[in-house]
């Protein structure tokens, strides 16, 4: 897959690892809130979110609209229960295979950025 041409095979095992030893999908969902937000500071930034989610073609425009709905409360920041929250309830109509192939793709797509953002600094 695309994932694994950028990432070393080594390190999506251990990420696969992660997501199997996860007892259930809040905790997968954890799992995804603490790489995305990069700073540790409990809560997803848009440059944060954007930045791990971001890659591609969509807009700016769309990207807010979609950190929106994640920021339920309207504060210009995602809390990890908002997260966990918009997360779940989007995601129930996937099966756990679906969900998990999805949560592999996020979390390397994630700490492929991290990588990217140390090796800058």
């Amino acid at each position: 897959s695309r994932a694994r041409a950028t990432m070393g095979n080594r390190a999506i095992k251990k990420i696969e690892k992660e997501i199997d030893e996860c007892k259930s999908r809040k905790q997968i969902a954890e799992l995804i809130f603490d790489a995305i937000d990069d700073d540790s500071s409990g809560e997803i930034s848009f440059k944060e979110f954007k930045s791990q989610m971001g890659k591609g073609t969509l807009t700016d425009k769309y990207w807010k609209q979609l950190f929106d709905a994640y920021d339920s409360d309207g504060s210009g920041e995602i809390s990890k229960e908002e997260f966990i929250k918009i997360n779940l309830e989007t995601a129930k109509h996937v099966s756990d295979k679906q969900y998990k192939d999805s949560a592999l793709k996020l979390l390397v797509q994630a700490r492929k950025v991290d990588a990217e953002n140390k090796s800058k600094q």
